[in-house]
């Protein structure tokens, strides 16, 4: 069998609980090979060697099948890699090295907006479809309203497009036909409210808006790993009963509204069942505060104020201390701080 794009291929083998006959064949007849990170090919360099040479890892890599980089890792200084520490997604002492990928240049056909969990509205450039490593592309990210201004992107744009890491596209940059329209949205595409422009983002001053509401309830429940509820469900139960809270679904949400709304027994009753199983799991102080959607506060920083403080001692610290966790800076504690307080209701009721 010929695929447009076998990383895909592979990358859905490994991931899906049960194989396809066409999978199990491919891992039967050798075609795929799973090979744990530990067990790859490596080879010690150098500091210099790697920074004055990067074609070095093209001596490394002697291998018969496609790659689409390196990962270059810290190996012998363990004060190093301590210093440089981690996020919730990697270490900082590894660094993926990518390959370059493919480049397609292709034309912006409109402009559409969305509102996000925070109130952020980003811009979503929808493309004339152009194939990329195997792949269908019709819409990128412009990321925000600044870089369509610094840019200068406006429908009739000609732009160039790869796939970071072969999976998702973003702009490289302008080839032609650069244009001075003017894209400020002066309304919230989901709730119609005014909008503010901060730091080249522009944001909807609705805090009850449908978009931010359903994108805080879905990483509530995604961040406490309650898969049942995700955005379409949400958003039934939202337009029908107005639930709008934490507090509504674990207080108000029964099964006779669920099956009113459509659901079936069963689909009903697991979604209750999620709820029960959240309310009698004890969960650590940094993930219950990494779910509630404070701005500026990943799991990652939620974590260390919760090796410092636990969540009732944060409702009531001094924010100067905040200052002396590395890494916690004037902008993000004050964010922190009025997160904490607009919230304080929640944390309770959550605790």
């Amino acid at each position: 069998h010929h695929f447009n794009h076998p990383r895909n291929v592979v990358v859905g083998a490994i991931k899906c609980d049960t194989l396809s006959d066409l999978q199990r064949k491919a891992f039967e007849n050798g075609v795929i090979w799973f090979v744990p990170y530990n067990n790859l090919r490596y080879e010690l360099v150098s500091s210099e060697e790697v920074l004055n040479d990067l074609e070095i890892f093209s001596k490394v890599a002697d291998v018969k099948f496609p790659i689409d980089g390196y990962v270059i890792e810290i190996a012998s200084n363990e004060d190093i890699k301590e210093e440089l520490g981690y996020t919730e997604h990697h270490y900082r002492w590894q660094i993926a090295f990518k390959a370059q990928s493919e480049e397609k240049v292709t034309t912006v056909r409109d402009i559409t907006w969305q509102t996000g969990r925070g109130g952020n509205i980003t811009p979503v450039l929808e493309l004339e479809p152009v194939e990329i490593s195997g792949a269908t592309v019709r819409r990128v990210t412009a990321h925000n309203y600044g870089m369509l201004r610094s840019k200068k992107i406006g429908i009739g744009t000609k732009i160039s497009i790869v796939r970071s890491g072969e999976v998702i596209p973003y702009i490289k940059g302008v080839v032609e036909n650069s244009s001075d329209e003017e894209h400020f949205i002066y309304n919230c595409p989901d709730c119609g409210s005014s909008t503010t422009l901060e730091n080249d983002i522009i944001k909807c001053t609705n805090i009850n808006c449908p978009s931010q509401v359903i994108g805080r309830l879905e990483h509530f429940f995604k961040t406490l790993n309650i898969d049942l509820f995700g955005p379409k469900t949400l958003e039934k139960i939202v337009e029908e009963y107005d639930y709008t809270t934490i507090q509504d679904y674990f207080i108000n949400l029964n099964m006779s509204e669920l099956k009113e709304m459509g659901f079936g027994n069963k689909q009903a009753e697991n979604l209750i069942n999620s709820i029960e199983s959240c309310k009698n799991t004890p969960y650590e102080d940094w993930k219950v505060l990494a779910s509630i959607s404070i701005p500026n506060l990943g799991k990652g920083d939620a974590k260390k104020l919760c090796k410092v403080y636990t969540i009732d001692e944060l409702l009531d610290v001094d924010y100067r201390e905040l200052y002396k966790i590395n890494g916690f800076g004037e902008k993000k504690i004050s964010s922190i701080v009025t997160g904490l307080k607009e919230r304080i209701d929640l944390i309770k009721f959550l605790n």
